[in-house]
C-alpha cells in the first residue's frame, strides 16, 4: 500500500471509529475532476469529507480545487489530512480542519467548522449518494450473488492467514 492508499485507509478508519460514520465512500468518481478520498456520513445527516495530502506538491496543484469546484463542496465538515507540520493551521482555508497522520494515529491539529447546509449542499450530498447507489444496483443487476462471493472469498483470505 502506497502513501496515498494508507491515508485515505486511515482516514476510512477515522470517520468510522471517531465520527460514528455508518457509510464511508473511498474515491468515488463523482464527476471528471479528482473526487474527494474519504466521505462519510453519519446518523442525523452529519457527513465529513477527507482530502488527503501526502505532500506539498500535492498541495500547492490542489489548493485552489478545494476552494472553486462544487465536487469539493461535499460534508459538512470537511478536513485534510496529511503528514505532520507539512501545512500550518494558517495555510488551510477556514472552511477545512487539518488532521495529521503520524504512524497509525491521526490527531485533530485543527477541527472543522460545521457548515450550512444551503440547498445546493445537500443537492451535492444527494448527488453523491445517488451516484454511489446507482453503481451498487449495477452490480447487482450484474451478479445478483455479488455480495455472498465478496463475504466467501473475504472468508478464505482470513483462513490463509
Amino acid at each position: 500500500m502506497n502513501r496515498i492508499q494508507t491515508m485515505k485507509e486511515k482516514g476510512r478508519q477515522w470517520l468510522k471509529s471517531i465520527k460514528n460514520c455508518e457509510v464511508v465512500v473511498v474515491d468515488w468518481p463523482y464527476t471528471s475532476t479528482q473526487p474527494p478520498h474519504v466521505v462519510g456520513f453519519a446518523l442525523a445527516g452529519r457527513s465529513y469529507m477527507i482530502s488527503c495530502v501526502p505532500n506539498f506538491s500535492v498541495w500547492e496543484s490542489n489548493r485552489s480545487l478545494l476552494l472553486t469546484k462544487k465536487e469539493f463542496r461535499l460534508g459538512g465538515e470537511r478536513f485534510l489530512l496529511t503528514p505532520p507540520g507539512l501545512l500550518g493551521i494558517n495555510e488551510i482555508p477556514l472552511e477545512w480542519g487539518l488532521l495529521e497522520l503520524k504512524g497509525k494515529n491521526i490527531r485533530v491539529a485543527r477541527a472543522a467548522p460545521v457548515m450550512l447546509k444551503t440547498r445546493e449542499f445537500v443537492s451535492n450530498e444527494n448527488l453523491y449518494l445517488l451516484s454511489v447507489l446507482r453503481n451498487y444496483v449495477k452490480q447487482l443487476e450484474m451478479d445478483p450473488d455479488i455480495f455472498r462471493n465478496q463475504k466467501k472469498k473475504n472468508g478464505k483470505e482470513k483462513d490463509k492467514e
